[in-house]
């Protein structure tokens, strides 16, 4: 049964993201996802506590747990883990089941701080899994 690591905070109930979900369900019978969210302090709120930060990023998952539901796609586990998703990742590598595929979604270029940590590319290199990159456009008020 085919495993993707899905890694997304803000982006994690964007369109764009449910809807590769989907496809890759439906192109790949029994797939399943485990949904990781780090901890990543929001654009806006730079100075909150690192507890502020876990506090927001578990409303976070809980919200897109209800939306993945909600849209039909199967969630195996979701988790909140470390600020910084390239550590967030090889904790997740390092310490779970295997992969068949890594989904990281960000904000598009310009926008994303994921993208300006090279997130998506230094995944690529420390991982013989594949990783799909999704762009999520902000829809009105998010960002």
């Amino acid at each position: 049964m085919p495993r993707y690591l899905v890694i997304a905070y803000q982006t994690a109930e964007n369109p764009a993201l449910l809807q590769r979900l989907k496809d890759i369900a439906e192109a790949e019978e029994g797939a399943s996802f485990v949904l990781l969210v780090p901890a990543t302090a929001t654009q806006h709120l730079r100075l909150v506590t690192a507890q502020a930060s876990f506090a927001l990023a578990q409303q976070a998952m809980e919200r897109a747990q209800s939306r993945f539901h909600d849209e039909g796609i199967e969630l195996a586990e979701v988790r909140v883990s470390d600020p910084n998703p390239i550590v967030a990742a090889t904790k997740e590598l390092a310490n779970f089941q295997q992969y068949d595929g890594i989904v990281v979604s960000t904000f598009p270029p310009g926008v994303s701080r994921w993208l300006k940590m090279d997130v998506v590319s230094r995944l690529q290199r420390m991982t013989s899994v594949p990783v799909t990159h999704v762009v999520a456009h902000p829809e009105p008020g998010e960002n």
